[in-house]
């Protein structure tokens, strides 16, 4: 094939109507001017406000900021490693380097692993959930998104690790409890 029509030439096609023999062969330069059509704005009239009440009714359709609280209420911790004493015989740093989470919101279970590095940190994350329940499309640490990779592991590694995590799924955002990343230390006897 050749080269595709500039958008110089598709704005041509649009405005001045002029017509350009490589359209008869090339499916994506006819795409994208039909494309072009439907979203033309230039030399268009502004789209009218729409009525108040019509947007009053399309706001009152998303869920009010008290809901997504309720939803965070459901978090719990179940697990934390960091806060059940180990036996005498493994206590010592090697605990420090590594921290094991388990949350759940309703019937989600995050789980989370997380391995102190010389120079950073490297987390491993999984959200199992019962088959009739989507599942979780991005992990939220503080303001990135992490995607989940092929095995539905959603891996980071940063300098420090996260005070504020959450998860995506379906249309539901899950805020997980704060973290405190300084381990505490053993009750004296």
């Amino acid at each position: 094939m050749g080269k595709h029509l500039t958008r110089k030439q598709l704005f041509e096609i649009i405005k001045e109507g002029k017509e350009f023999p490589h359209l008869k062969d090339c499916p994506e330069c006819r795409e994208a001017l039909s494309l072009l059509k439907v979203f033309y704005m230039v030399d268009m009239p502004r789209l009218a406000e729409p009525p108040r009440g019509w947007v009053d009714k399309a706001v009152a359709i998303f869920p009010s900021e008290s809901k997504a609280k309720s939803w965070r209420e459901l978090v719990e911790m179940v697990f934390d490693s960091w806060s059940i004493p180990h036996p005498v015989g493994v206590r010592g740093s090697g605990g420090l380097s590594e921290r094991r989470i388990q949350f759940r919101a309703g019937e989600y279970i995050f789980d989370m692993r997380a391995e102190h590095r010389r120079q950073d940190w490297l987390f491993v994350a999984q959200i199992n959930r019962p088959e009739n329940l989507p599942a979780a499309s991005v992990v939220k640490v503080g303001k990135k998104e992490i995607m989940a990779d092929a095995a539905g592991l959603f891996t980071w590694s940063s300098k420090r690790p996260p005070a504020r995590l959450g998860f995506v799924t379906g249309d539901k955002i899950v805020d997980l409890p704060e973290l405190a990343w300084k381990k505490p230390l053993p009750p004296r006897r």
